[in-house]
């Protein structure tokens, strides 16, 4: 007896020496891991039949001296606590539990705070902090409302600040705060678009409105009172107002605020939102801050007609949406103070009306923006396509994306049952995903789909032109021809060359001594030949050579080309029979040129870039019954409507 009670004494000293190596070590990593012991598994019963969990990245809710309230990627759990222990709400944390009670809680804490500029699969990319691998468990917690947990990364876009947790150098959850499109900053040119900074502005309103100085002090002394104006009142700020880095905020709560001194549309423009007038050393800057849904009720109609169908207005104000998104999370303007211009360097503004349709489209699509790769898409637009669009590397070089088609828009397949016929008799196999399209980067393909909108076709040794009808084929700019004298095309660009060189420096190279290097030079003398270089897949030009009789130049970018054979003062006739006079650009860089019989001729198709959506096309889509999100597939293969 007395050797068993031994035994048992000593057996008994045994589990109590490793029960408290045991707590020692947990106390440990508790320290290093913010690890929380609650409960220690009994011997009642076996780990296995109680059933063991883990949590990872959850999201705790609260906790009391009994239980635990959590979300995790499941859903939400109520846990009991063997004991009490600090509060540990609002935190995430890894959950250990057995058989419904929680056994162990590591809490995470390290935090960094940024914007999300991208996501993918395994990382988010951070503006302040790069690209940072996410945790296979990565948490989301929404906390705006009733808390929620998810797990797709891609609602973080559109966040300029965003708590994430860090652990093991990877981020494991994240706090989204602040969505970047709460309001924009708009600053507005001039009238005619020439310049950012203004010698004179005069502001009114159509109601009531106050002025203040950016620290609150009332400016001015209105007819309502101290910083206080009446409806149609005006305030004039000329060179003595306000002093070098000062500024005055205007607000109208009741109505729109009108800025006199410049036109839009032959009248003065009125704005929602707050105006405020910045006095700087270069002149008075004007920046509207308004709420992105409002600004785009402006924009709409001024880039596409508010009279086409409902299903293109809608495709029109997901771009711009998506466009500016894009452009808030990095701006050229931000030392302006502003995210964006009002000119079509980012998008044109307030330059039309308001319309009902228009409202109705930006309400319809509220949120709705295009993406790509993880990524809210740069989704740029233009007015008319010549039946193919240009993929965004053939128009800025080095800006590439898969998301913009190259493919020629068709509203049909565009082969003749004919055509299949004759495919097929050289295979009994054949189908029509095995045909190829002769690429418009070849100058004859690309004559003869500009001259008489045909593509050729190849199957194996048969090769058959085919005639195609395309989106934009019914409107004027879709063909195009701007024939003048040798003299006087040469005339125009000479007197362009140098402005073309300085606004696209490296892009206006001179031939001397067998290569095309940057020099500074007057005149190419008489166009002798103008020679396509180079031509996207699309066939859009990408570099062109302009043969002088003094001077040879290459000519590379559509951006440098459209403007150096701009034909200002010549005619240039549309397909409708319309003609045009005194444009600053080429029509597109869809063209090819003859020089012969003392003329330059060129013809070519499309108004704009080429890049994105045709907004012409998206309206003849949208007649032939396709809607808002089919439209927009056409133009970004591979895309998706995402709602932020």
């Amino acid at each position: 007896m007395k050797k068993r009670l031994v035994k048992r004494i000593l057996l008994t000293l045994n589990l109590f020496m490793i029960a408290a190596i045991g707590v020692t070590a947990l106390l440990i990593a508790s320290v290093k891991h913010h690890r929380i012991m609650v409960l220690a598994a009994t011997s009642e019963h076996s780990v296995k039949e109680r059933g063991e969990q883990s949590f990872i990245n959850a999201y705790i809710l609260k906790n009391s001296g009994e239980s635990i309230s959590f979300l995790a990627s499941d859903g939400r759990h109520e846990m009991k606590l063997a004991s009490k222990i600090d509060d540990v709400s609002g935190q995430v944390a890894d959950i250990d539990s057995i058989g419904g009670l929680v056994t162990a809680i590591t809490v995470k804490t390290s935090k960094i705070t940024g914007s999300v500029v991208s996501v993918s699969d395994d990382g988010i990319e951070i503006k302040e902090y790069g690209r940072i691998k996410a945790a296979e468990n990565f948490s989301i917690i929404v906390t705006e409302d009733e808390a929620e947990l998810k797990t797709n990364k891609e609602i973080l876009l559109g966040y300029e600040s965003v708590d994430f947790i860090i652990s093991d150098d990877m981020l494991q959850a994240a706090f989204p705060k602040n969505r970047i499109a709460d309001n924009v900053k708009v600053i507005l040119n001039t009238t005619g678009y020439g310049s950012l900074y203004h010698d004179e502005v005069k502001i009114s309103a159509n109601s009531d409105f106050t002025a203040e100085y950016s620290d609150g002090r009332p400016f001015g002394e209105g007819s309502v009172g101290s910083g206080s104006y009446g409806k149609d009142e005006e305030i004039c700020f000329d060179q003595d107002s306000i002093k070098n880095g000062e500024s005055i905020v205007i607000k109208c709560d009741r109505g729109r605020i009108g800025v006199l001194s410049i036109q839009r549309n032959k009248s003065a423009p009125y704005y929602r939102g707050t105006i405020t007038v910045n006095r700087t050393d270069k002149g008075y800057t004007i920046i509207n801050e308004l709420p992105v849904e409002s600004y785009l009720y402006g924009v709409v109609p001024s880039e596409m007609p508010a009279s086409y169908p409902q299903e293109a207005l809608k495709a029109q104000a997901i771009c711009a949406r998506s466009f500016i998104y894009k452009q808030m999370t990095g701006s050229s303007y931000e030392s302006l103070g502003a995210d964006v211009d009002d000119s079509t360097n980012c998008q044109v503004y307030n330059n039309q009306e308001e319309n009902e349709s228009v409202i109705k489209a930006v309400d319809e699509t509220c949120g709705q923006v295009l993406m790509g790769g993880g990524e809210i898409l740069k989704t740029y637009y233009y007015s008319t396509s010549c039946g193919s669009g240009a993929g965004i590397d053939e128009v800025w070089a080095g800006d590439e994306s898969t998301f913009y088609s190259s493919e020629l828009y068709l509203s049909d397949d565009g082969l003749s049952d004919e055509s299949k016929e004759v495919f097929a008799a050289a295979d009994d196999g054949f189908s029509l995903d095995k045909l190829s399209k002769k690429p418009l980067s070849d100058e004859e393909i690309f004559r003869d789909f500009i001259d008489a909108e045909c593509i050729t076709y190849a199957y194996k040794d048969v090769t058959l032109r085919e005639t195609v009808k395309t989106y934009d084929s019914e409107f004027g700019w879709y063909r195009w021809t701007v024939d003048a004298s040798i003299d006087a095309y040469s005339k125009s660009v000479n007197e362009r060359l140098s402005a073309a060189a300085s606004s696209f420096p490296g892009k206006v190279l001179v031939l001397s001594d067998g290569k095309y290097v940057e020099k500074s030079i007057n005149s190419l003398g008489k166009i002798k030949g103008i020679e396509v270089a180079k031509r996207g897949k699309s066939g859009i030009v990408t570099e062109l050579i302009i043969k002088g009789s003094d001077n040879t130049v290459k000519v590379i970018m559509q951006s440098a080309i459209r403007q150096l054979l701009a034909p200002k003062g010549l005619t240039v006739k549309l397909a409708d029979g319309s003609e045009n006079t005194g444009m600053s650009l080429l029509p597109s860089a869809f063209f090819y040129a003859d020089v012969k019989d003392g003329r330059i001729v060129l013809n070519g198709g499309g108004y704009g870039h080429g890049v994105g959506l045709s907004q012409n096309g998206a309206k003849a889509m949208a007649d032939e019954g396709l809607g808002c999100e089919e439209i927009l597939m056409e133009y970004f293969p591979g895309s998706s409507v995402y709602n932020v």
